[in-house]
Formats: C-alpha cells, structure tokens, sequence
C-alpha cells in the first residue's frame, strides 16, 4: 500500500510513521513544508519525503493508494499574522484538495480533535455532537461534518480519527503548533529547571500516547468502518496536579510549584472515550500514562549532553 501521510514532520504524524515502519505492507510518502534535519537522515532509504504545501500542484505529483491526513493549523490567527478566515482556509483547503485528488475510492484517514467541543464534561462518546468555538474548532468540527457527508451519502471511503490531549517523544514547538502539551512543557521544565509550575492544578485532561496512535491507524486501515468516525483515546484521565507528580516520580530531585492564581475553570474537562473502535476493530493496546511519560523521559534524558 501507498500511504500518503500529510503533516509528516509533525509531532503526531512522525509517531504514525513510526509505528507503521514496522510493517512491510506500507511503502510511505511523507509530505510536510519541512523536515527536520534528523529526521530527514532517519527516514533516508525507508520514506519517500515530499516537501510541499498539501494542494492540487503537488499532490499531481504523487501517486497513492490510501492517506492519513494529519497536516494542520494549531496557531491561531494572531499567532500565524493571518486575518481569521485565512487561518481558517489553512486547515480547510488543504482537506478539500486531499480528497479531492484521491477522490472517492481511496481508503482516507483525517485527523480531528476534541478541540471542536467548546464545553465538554466526563465522557464523550462519537454521538455527543460537538458545538465548536473558535478557527481551528470549526476546522475541526467541519472536515467531521464533511467525512460523515462524502461518506454516507456519497460512497467516499474515508474517515476520522479524533482525539484529546496527546503526548509522547519528540515533541517540539514548531511554527505551526507553538506550545508544547503539559506532558512536554512539564518535562522540558524539570529537566532544564528543576522545578513544575503546575497553575490550574485540578484541570482534567485525557491522555493517550502518540505511538498509540499509529498502532491504532494501522489496525484501521486493514478493517471495514462502519462509522465516520473514531475517537483514540486511552481513557487515562489526570489532573495537572497529577501529571506533575508523576514527573516528579520520574525524574527525583523536582520541585513542584502549585500556583497561587485563580485560573477560571477550563471550558473542556471532559474526555473521549474510545469504545467504537475497541468494538469495531478490537482495538485496546494503549500505554499505560506513567509508562508513556517514563519513555519520554529516557529519551529526553538520553539526548541531553553530559
């Protein structure tokens, strides 16, 4: 299978990549505006990278059989210096002329988050219908209504994956996604400072493991849906407090700052719940959060000079 993955050098598409390496059947293109140095020499000889914009032009280009849509806009319009509707196309057009171009019978992953949700509280099934508030919700929330529309009453093989907040190694800030998750930010902080400001400490978050991710899409992309949509995630449910403490666990030494300021409440305290795909395609296998987070660590305390 020709896999093409849009967004490749991102933090969230790098780890599908990653995990769909391990298997023989995919040969990969790889399309991103840029790649970082080290990945373009680990990925030499095993994935075709197509630096390019996600549009018409380049997409001629390249010849696929299926795709996994994971190229987005996460900055909002003061931080890109875009007008509104502008960083609204940003996440938009490069959608349309993705399925577009693979038309209706490529197989057709699209990514999608809890982000389209303006209020959210305790589970969320894929029947909860979300109420977006902001540019990148109503991306979000509009490519779902697009997926649900091609595919039910136009026969489009596609559909979406959503999922809440995700962590996992080598995650960076890039131009595209400006702020690191508490995962990172708390472990870049304990590393470099040896403290966690952890504000708002009883905002409540889902967690799922970004490698999870691509062992889940693997194990979709060789099932029939039977849905529109699929939400990942691992059902791991923590406090801000309660991810500080377990980096603090990991790493000894770190002293955690519960912050003074009232913060008002998050609007989003709920969480996905993922049992339509455990009972569509029997998936299950995710990573325990404290394992994650135990992983990332080691990375990071692996790759810092001695």
């Amino acid at each position: 299978m020709r896999l093409l993955v849009t967004g490749a050098g991102g933090f969230v598409c790098r780890s599908i990549i990653a995990e769909l390496l391990v298997h023989p059947a995919y040969e990969i293109i790889a399309l991103d505006r840029a790649f970082d140095p080290e990945l373009v020499q680990r990925w030499a000889g095993k994935v075709d990278m197509v630096t390019g914009d996600v549009d018409a032009a380049t997409l001629s280009t390249i010849d696929f059989d299926a795709y996994i849509h994971g190229a987005a806009l996460t900055a909002s319009a003061d931080e890109s210096g875009m007008t509104p509707i502008a960083n609204l196309r940003a996440n938009l057009d490069p959608a349309f002329a993705l399925i577009e171009a693979a038309g209706p019978n490529k197989r057709g992953i699209l990514i999608s988050s809890d982000a389209a949700f303006r209020e959210t509280r305790g589970p969320i099934s894929e029947d909860v219908v979300p109420v977006p508030l902001g540019l990148y919700a109503t991306a979000k929330r509009t490519i779902e209504s697009m997926v649900d529309t091609l595919r039910t009453l136009h026969g489009y093989d596609v559909t979406v994956i959503r999922f809440g907040s995700v962590y996992g190694p080598e995650e960076k800030v890039r131009e595209t996604r400006p702020r690191l998750s508490r995962v990172g930010q708390y472990i870049n902080e304990a590393l470099t400072m040896g403290t966690i400001t952890a504000d708002a400490p009883d905002e409540t978050h889902g967690w799922t493991f970004a490698p999870d991710i691509g062992r889940a899409a693997h194990a979709l992309l060789h099932e029939t849906w039977n849905h529109p949509l699929y939400n990942m995630a691992s059902g791991d449910v923590m406090t801000n407090l309660e991810v500080a403490q377990i980096v603090q666990q990991l790493i000894p030494g770190t002293e955690i700052v519960v912050s003074d300021d009232q913060l008002p409440p998050h609007p989003r305290q709920g969480y996905l719940v993922s049992e339509r795909l455990r009972d569509d395609i029997g998936f299950s296998s995710w990573t325990p959060f404290a394992d994650g987070v135990a992983q990332i660590v080691h990375a990071a305390q692996t790759e810092q000079p001695s």
